[in-house]
């Protein structure tokens, strides 16, 4: 099932938007220092999904936002060696509150449900398990990527040439495009076959218990990362 198959006009809308704004690294002309990247506005959960049950829709929801973010750094790569200002500090911010959010919903709410259904059947388990692997891995790499975006942001501290920064945004968003059409294929579908209402009360309690770290969560490592260029 796609992330976006239930979209109807007006959360289309919300996408296209967004995408407008991610393409804003493309249009502003190279040469001119004054232009700065407006803040990306993505478009709120309610607008990405309907009629897949909650809260498996805020997920899914979710994942389409990170996907945006996705766009966002592939514009960038593609703008180098002269992205447009502020570009950079953008993709920061977005990656460290979007894709730990998901992550975070992915890992602590929704995998510990499926486990409670799948545990007889071993190849649903190392799907799991390859997931949690892929996740850890993968934030791990976040770290890496939001501090070279801030520092890359800062010309007077600027560690990376662009070719460098432009491997580490390409490594990553390929990867993550992968690491979210591997959840559509079969995270998606296993999860619609096999919750039931019960099974979806108890994932959206852990998400609402969690939700106030969520405020928060990547702000530390996002901070970390603006210490370290000054």
């Amino acid at each position: 099932m796609s992330f976006f198959v239930k979209l109807n006009s007006s959360s289309q809308t919300a996408v296209d938007q967004a995408h407008v704004l991610v393409g804003e690294t493309k249009r502003l002309k190279r040469d001119d220092k004054t232009s700065e990247l407006p803040m990306v506005e993505l478009p709120e959960m309610s607008q990405l999904t309907s009629n897949i049950p909650a809260p498996l829709d805020r997920i899914i929801a979710q994942a389409g936002r990170v996907a945006i973010v996705c766009d966002l750094l592939e514009a960038i790569a593609d703008s180098l060696p002269a992205p447009a200002a502020g570009a950079c500090a953008e993709a920061a911010r977005l990656c460290a509150l979007e894709i730990p959010r998901h992550f975070d919903e992915v890992q602590n709410a929704l995998i510990p449900v499926l486990r409670e259904h799948v545990r007889q059947k071993s190849q649903w388990d190392l799907l799991l398990d390859q997931l949690e692997r892929n996740i850890a891995e993968d934030n791990v790499r976040l770290e890496e990527l939001i501090e070279v975006l801030w520092t890359f942001n800062d010309t007077k501290t600027r560690r990376l040439n662009s070719e460098a920064l432009g491997y580490v945004l390409r490594g990553y968003f390929e990867g993550m495009r992968r690491q979210l059409s591997w959840e559509e294929a079969i995270l998606t579908p296993i999860s619609l076959r096999v919750l039931r209402e019960a099974d979806l009360k108890t994932i959206a309690s852990s998400m609402a218990k969690r939700a106030a770290g969520h405020k928060g969560l990547g702000l530390k490592e996002l901070s970390g990362a603006k210490r370290s260029i000054h």
